[in-house]
């Protein structure tokens, strides 16, 4: 449901789809079928391009999908705060002399989206400073977790509303989407529950 995922989920499945040939393969089975010469053999290449479109859309949901904790509430300012404690502690723990990949550093600092400069940190007392500055940030915002799930989920209906409706976006529409924003809502809740 989330528009920002929506992208994620298509490329993941047509890149298993390709993988897989599915789009080289199909033609051949429609041809069969407008002919009407359809075959056993024909049904079992059928239900194997099935299998091959069952599974593909279930590693792209599973590569759209996040893993979080259920401790939380889920919300991207919360997520975007953990990931700068594992930033931080990557770097704390390759001042040590720990050997963590470059790659998965850099990955961390732009998930965290922190300034570049923070990527030239190396001296352990400053990165200690900024891991405690860090934490204490992250837990903060896990005291009023609901209160940011609540914004998220709001963001998110409105979001999904003026995907459907842009012009509820004007001044004289603001009563319709709240209205309607808040219906989405409801619909979000419920298909969660």
């Amino acid at each position: 449901m989330d528009p920002s995922k929506v992208q994620i989920h298509k490329d993941a499945l047509h890149d298993q789809l390709q993988y897989h040939k599915f789009y080289d393969k199909l033609p051949s089975l429609l041809d069969v079928a407008k002919q009407q010469s359809w075959s056993a053999n024909h049904t079992i290449q059928y239900e194997r391009l099935d299998r091959i479109i069952s599974e593909s859309m279930l590693h792209a949901e599973k590569a759209a999908g996040q893993k979080y904790t259920k401790v939380y509430e889920w919300s991207p300012v919360l997520i975007q705060s953990v990931e700068a404690v594992r930033f931080w502690c990557s770097l704390l723990q390759r001042s040590k002399g720990l050997k963590i990949c470059q790659t998965t550093i850099e990955q961390l600092h732009r998930n965290v989206g922190l300034p570049l400069s923070s990527l030239a940190v190396v001296d352990q007392p400053e990165t200690i400073v900024e891991l405690r500055s860090t934490r204490a940030h992250m837990r903060s915002l896990q005291k009023s977790h609901v209160e940011l799930w609540d914004a998220y989920l709001h963001s998110l209906a409105e979001a999904l509303v003026l995907q459907e409706c842009p012009h509820l976006l004007q001044e004289e529409n603001q009563d319709i989407l709240q209205q309607v924003t808040a219906e989405q809502i409801r619909g979000l809740l419920k298909r969660e529950h």
